[in-house]
């Protein structure tokens, strides 16, 4: 990743280089001017100097076409830099008729090119190969060209080089800090530590000639998270986001925050397809991250750029399909139309199919529910029932983009309600001893048009006891109003129903939900269950050893191997939901549990029963 004392440094050795190449070139001509003009000749003819200034011509060749086959400028800057310490102490020592007095005063404009360039990292070792070739100069003067040269005369001449090696690079370094210092506090932004929004448009004007893409992400809950947590808790959201794309971004990608809760990476040297999957990594670890008031999710658009296009007209239409993508309901990528994959979107129907399915749902009822067993992990016994809403005609495997879009409509406790009422319609395909899991979302549970009360009408429809119904409160949106919550569960709860909190372990099952809901069932996401480092475990045997102290069960989703069931077991997990275990199904006379089951674990086990 780049930023901004970064970006700096590779400008300025850049155009710094072409200055000295340019200035090497003309060099180069009164090289040769002087090889041909010289009374007496050089050396007895322009045969040698002519071949030092051939040499002269090639490096500067070699180094400029270097920086346009995209080597790093600072290694093609300190091979140049060596290289005419080199040829300056040959030049001094075969071409000046002053060898031995004054002519090594031609390494002070040398060692400040270096300085210039690299400061200590050019001048140190630029300095170092001056003494040696000197040195050695001298030494094969006195012995093959009778140049003989005194003790005294050869200290001074290395001292000097010393002194002026140590003014260059000290001068070079200071000016250097105190500069980027200045650019540093306009082209950085204070609270992300990445460039802003004016050094990016500066860096996409200077790209080097390499294909390119340009990715735009937005945050999309921060407004929700500054609203109920506070500025500072948004600002952390900003930092999270920034260190999660910074880790997937490439030494010298350059990352940028554009916006309030808008950034841009630029990768260079990608193709369409690497730099949709680069996106998609990005959007999909943001999963993995959370904070304290809940999680950080992104909308990405992407576009890409040939080599030597102009780069603000792709940062343009990766903003397009940004907004694309947020229009389409967010936590997704969407790729700007003209690329290899036009205007696909990663994961998700368009915002127009959703919305029509939103209205035909609530106003049709037109949803379907599929059962999930609950499955004892100790005895393999199906001891309860997850209903699951599927819209007719939905193709998609989650429906969360559908809850998602509803509240950005408002519609969201109308949709919850429908699949509700159809859950509990049919509830008479169950055992009658069973339980079932109704998925609901805290907005509408709060929601006063559709209360207590509307629930036990629909259950005394349902012939069915508020016991057998546990309410999952489901991650889908932030939970605000802790305080509320919890008196309205105190509520149903004195009408005997139960309560599970859906997603532990994956962002806003804190502490506080946890105190505040007092579960009877924890619901482990299938990524912490399927986890098997040590943290990951510790973190399962805490929300164990939670459950335990308040006579609550926990239930791992996504059990998908025996293994998995039988590691689960062990650390004191009851339930398990899983295709493994058994797959969803229509018609509860179709569910199937698996028969040869969970192994006895080999360390003891702790056990929950579920509160009835």
């Amino acid at each position: 990743m780049v930023n901004a004392p970064g970006m700096v440094d590779v400008t300025a050795e850049v155009a710094h280089g072409r200055r000295i190449a340019l200035a090497r070139w003309v060099a180069v001509a009164f090289g040769l001017i002087e090889a041909f003009s010289a009374t007496p000749p050089l050396m007895g003819s322009p045969t040698v100097p002519c071949a030092l200034v051939a040499v002269i011509a090639l490096y500067n060749l070699a180094a400029t076409l270097a920086g346009r086959w995209g080597v790093r400028p600072e290694r093609v800057v300190m091979a140049a830099c060596f290289a005419d310490v080199v040829l300056c102490s040959v030049w001094v020592f075969l071409g000046s008729n002053d060898a031995k007095d004054r002519s090594f005063i031609l390494y002070l404009p040398v060692l400040l090119e270096c300085a210039m360039l690299a400061r200590w990292r050019g001048v140190l070792p630029a300095s170092a190969g001056a003494l040696l070739v000197i040195a050695g100069s001298l030494i094969f003067g006195d012995a093959h060209l009778h140049h003989a040269i005194g003790a005294g005369d050869m200290t001074f001449r290395l001292v000097t080089i010393v002194i002026i090696a140590g003014f260059a690079g000290g001068f070079a370094s200071d000016t250097h800090r105190q500069h980027l210092a200045l650019v540093d506090s306009a082209s950085t932004d204070p609270l992300t530590g990445v460039l802003n929004r004016r050094a990016l448009s500066a860096a996409l004007r200077s790209l080097p000639r390499v294909p390119f893409a340009v990715v735009a992400i937005d945050v999309d809950n921060l407004k929700p998270i500054n609203d109920e947590h506070g500025h500072e808790a948004g600002d952390l959201a900003l930092r999270t986001t920034v260190r999660v794309i910074s880790e997937i971004a490439r030494s010298g990608d350059i990352v940028s925050r554009v916006g309030g809760d808008e950034f841009a990476v630029v990768l260079l040297a990608l193709g369409a397809d690497e730099a949709l999957a680069v996106s998609e990594r990005m959007r999909t670890a943001m999963h993995g991250a959370s904070i304290a008031s809940g999680r950080v999710r992104i909308s990405i658009g992407v576009a890409v750029g040939a080599a030597g296009r102009e780069a603000v007209g792709v940062w343009r239409e990766a903003d397009a399909a940004l907004l694309e993508a947020k229009h389409n309901g967010g936590d997704r990528v969407q790729v700007a139309a003209g690329m290899t994959t036009i205007g696909r979107t990663i994961g998700t129907s368009s915002r127009a199919a959703i919305t029509a399915t939103i209205d035909s749902v609530i106003a049709e009822g037109a949803v379907d529910i599929v059962f999930q067993p609950v499955v004892s992990l100790a005895t393999g016994n199906v001891t309860g029932y997850q209903a699951r809403a599927r819209p007719r005609g939905w193709r998609e495997e989650s429906v969360e983009p559908l809850f998602r879009t509803a509240r950005q409509l408002g519609r969201a406790p109308d949709l919850d309600w429908v699949c509700r009422r159809a859950a509990l319609a049919s509830l008479w395909k169950l055992p009658r001893d069973s339980t079932l899991f109704l998925p609901v979302t805290a907005g509408a549970l709060l929601d006063p048009v559709h209360d207590v009360d509307q629930m036990l009408l629909l259950l005394d429809a349902a012939g069915a006891a508020p016991s057998r119904l546990v309410l999952e409160l489901t991650e889908r949106e932030t939970i605000g109003d802790r305080g509320r919550l919890r008196r309205v569960l105190a509520t149903y709860r004195e009408h005997g129903f139960r309560v599970a909190l859906d997603d532990v372990g994956e962002g806003r099952s804190t502490l506080k939900v946890l105190a505040a809901t007092v579960p009877d069932y924890l619901k482990l996401t299938r990524g912490l269950a399927a986890n098997e480092t040590r943290g990951a475990q510790g973190v399962i045997a805490a929300a164990v050893a939670f459950a335990a102290r308040t006579n609550a069960s926990v239930i791992a989703e996504g059990v998908d191997s025996e293994e998995m069931a039988t590691r689960l077991r062990g650390l004191g997990v009851s339930f398990g939901q899983g295709n493994w275990l058994a797959r969803p199904a229509w018609d509860i006379d179709e569910v199937s549990v698996r028969g040869a089951f969970v192994r006895s674990p080999a360390w003891p086990e702790r056990r929950a029963s579920p509160r009835s």
